[in-house]
Order: C-alpha cells, then sequence, then structure tokens
C-alpha cells in the first residue's frame, strides 16, 4: 500500500515552490517534513496564475521528491491573470476563460509543458480559500467542489 494502513498522503507543492526552489531548500524541506509525515505523493504544480517554473525546476523538484521515496505527479491551477492589454472579464478568482484565444494558448502551453513531465497531472479548480460554498442538497451539506453520483464500479454516472 504505502507509508500509511488506511490512507495515502498526499501533499501539493505550488508553483511558486517549484519555481524558485533550491536543491539545498527543497532537501532541507523534505527532510523536516519526513520527521513527521511520510507522504506517499505529491502533486507538483509548476503554473499557477501566470507564475511558470521553467524545466529545470520541474526536473530539480521531480528528482528530488523521487529520491525520497515519493510518487509524483502533476497539478494546475487554471488561474491567469487578465493578459496585457485586455479589457478586464468578469471571472471568478482570476479563472481561464474558455472562450479567449489567448488564454486558451496560455492552458495550451501549460498543459504541453505538463505533458512532457508528468504521465498523471490534475487540475485544481479551488483556487480560492474563500470560494462560495454551493447550496446544500435537502438533508446534505454544502460543497464547493462539484460531486459525482456513481455506478457500484465507482464510476460517475452524473455531476452535480
Amino acid at each position: 500500500m504505502g507509508n500509511y494502513r488506511n490512507f495515502k498522503l498526499v501533499y501539493y507543492f505550488v508553483a511558486q515552490g517549484t519555481a524558485t526552489a533550491t536543491e539545498e531548500k527543497l532537501e532541507r524541506d523534505i527532510r523536516f517534513f519526513e520527521r513527521y509525515l511520510r507522504p506517499d505523493k505529491v502533486y507538483l504544480e509548476p503554473y499557477r496564475s501566470g507564475v511558470t517554473a521553467d524545466e529545470a525546476h520541474i526536473a530539480l523538484c521531480r528528482r528530488l521528491f523521487e529520491r525520497h521515496g515519493v510518487e509524483v505527479a502533476g497539478g494546475m491551477t487554471t488561474t491567469i491573470p487578465t493578459p496585457a492589454g485586455d479589457a478586464p472579464k468578469q471571472r471568478l478568482f482570476d479563472t481561464f476563460c474558455y472562450n479567449d484565444e489567448r488564454m486558451l494558448a496560455e492552458l495550451r502551453r501549460v498543459s504541453e509543458l505538463m505533458g512532457r513531465h508528468f504521465d498523471e497531472f490534475i487540475i485544481d479548480d479551488s483556487s480560492s480559500p474563500t470560494a462560495p460554498a454551493r447550496p446544500a442538497a435537502p438533508g446534505g451539506t454544502p460543497t464547493t467542489a462539484p460531486t459525482a453520483s456513481r455506478t457500484a464500479a465507482g464510476r460517475p454516472t452524473a455531476w452535480t
């Protein structure tokens, strides 16, 4: 299984950390966390809100986590500042506008970057800690992320 009997411990390493990591600091930080928690996996984020880690920093971070036995996958928060010269659009939390060609080109570039480094990546769509909660279903609790109805095999059938 992993380091724990009933769950996997997963970290999310944000783009600002990936873009500025040094071998010495990241090695020291990983050793610090290992004293208290034993991570099984890390989602390494090379891009967020216009901050892009270069190829060398992505490779460095991946190598160090793997050296410590941590599985590495990619992560991306789909946020972007308004491109220079563009009028501001109505967007929540600076998420990409999927009708804007310049933003789509940036999303394509970032996705290709991630594809060069990772066999797996997630899209972290919870870009704000103050994201409004969605209304609760009768008898349910509010949620900030989509939930899925699942078949007996565990596959999603409908998103709510």
